[in-house]
């Protein structure tokens, strides 16, 4: 992925294409939504996601809301790291999938980043800093995940990859089942080559 294109829609759909060649080898679900009934918390938290039958109307309202944005692109980078960190905020907490989000959306994140002008230094980040940050944002407190991407921000051109926050840890995180599987799907991917009603900070619907 690091080498095609990025394409003009960064949708539902493409999200889904991610999560499904990340993880197809290890997951034979790999790319579908969670169903009704599957409901989820951050490991280790108390937080819980958005409850399985409202997820779907925020990601609705998410990906509408970044279309309609362009995907943030021409915005100057203060303004793209607050609208980033909310719309990566909501995005966390749709969580939709029941497994692997973390680098799905780290990956999704890293493409809209590029296409906007405004890529994201990975390699410095801390990976444990990040969860926590999504997930205050996912509870409606996007400002310190703002602050914490505007300092990671590079210029255009510049080359880092989500995949460089691929520590032991992180795989572990992100599926904890298949570690070896999962080491052989990141070499691989190393290679070159509008008005839905919002979740609350509870994943019910606000009316």
């Amino acid at each position: 992925m690091r080498t095609e294109p990025i394409p003009e829609r960064l949708d539902l759909d493409y999200l889904r294409s991610v999560h499904r060649r990340l993880f197809s080898p290890v997951l034979e679900w790999a790319g579908e939504l969670r169903r009704l009934g599957d409901e989820v918390k951050a490991e280790g938290t108390s937080f819980a996601y958005a409850r399985s039958q409202f997820f779907e109307r925020g990601l609705t309202d998410v990906f509408g809301q970044l279309e309609r944005e362009d995907y943030l692109r021409g915005l100057p980078a203060d303004e793209f790291a607050s609208k980033l960190a909310d719309r990566w905020g909501y995005l966390t907490m749709t969580h939709p999938f029941r497994d692997g989000n973390t680098r799905t959306q780290s990956i999704y994140v890293h493409q809209v980043a590029e296409r906007a002008g405004h890529p994201i230094l990975w390699s410095g980040m801390d990976v444990e800093t990040l969860r926590d940050l999504r997930l205050r944002a996912a509870a409606g407190r996007e400002g310190p995940l703002a602050e914490y991407l505007r300092a990671h921000l590079g210029e255009p051109g510049v080359e880092d990859s989500p995949l460089a926050l691929s520590s032991r840890e992180l795989r572990a995180a992100t599926f904890p089942n298949a570690p070896g599987a999962w080491a052989a799907r990141t070499e691989e991917l190393e290679r070159p080559r509008g008005s839905t009603p919002r979740l609350g900070r509870s994943g019910d619907l606000e009316r």
